[in-house]
């Protein structure tokens, strides 16, 4: 991807953080097409970086997804990477806990260094 394609897609990103943190919600247009994970958990990644998702699809064959999280809301059943929605369906019982407050401020955090190291290029 060049540098425009991904400065493109990090200020999108952002600003659906921007509507997420006034209160918008996803609906049937985002999450209609968006892939079904289960047995998911979200764990802390190293400092600096993205909370991380993780669990199975179940397309023809399943398939273990890791995201790296913006925002995520499990009661309302979703998630938002950098770059797609999902649908959250059966949470890994065993999973560590986490803070959906924080997934999102460390996901902003994330979203603004990679859009500052875009214009230092």
């Amino acid at each position: 991807m060049s540098d425009l394609i991904d400065r493109e897609w990090l200020l999108h990103a952002t600003s659906i953080l921007d509507l997420l943190s006034v209160g918008w919600q996803p609906g049937r247009a985002e999450l209609g097409t968006a892939r079904q994970v289960n047995n998911w958990a979200v764990t802390a990644a190293s400092a600096g970086r993205p909370y991380q998702l993780a669990g199975t699809i179940h397309a023809p064959v399943p398939v273990v997804l890791t995201a790296s999280l913006l925002a995520i809301d499990p009661q309302a059943g979703w998630a938002r990477s950098w770059d797609e929605w999902i649908v959250l369906d059966g949470h890994d019982a065993g999973a560590p806990t986490f803070d959906p407050a924080d997934v999102q401020r460390v996901g902003a955090a994330w979203l603004i260094r990679q859009l500052i190291g875009l214009s230092v290029h």
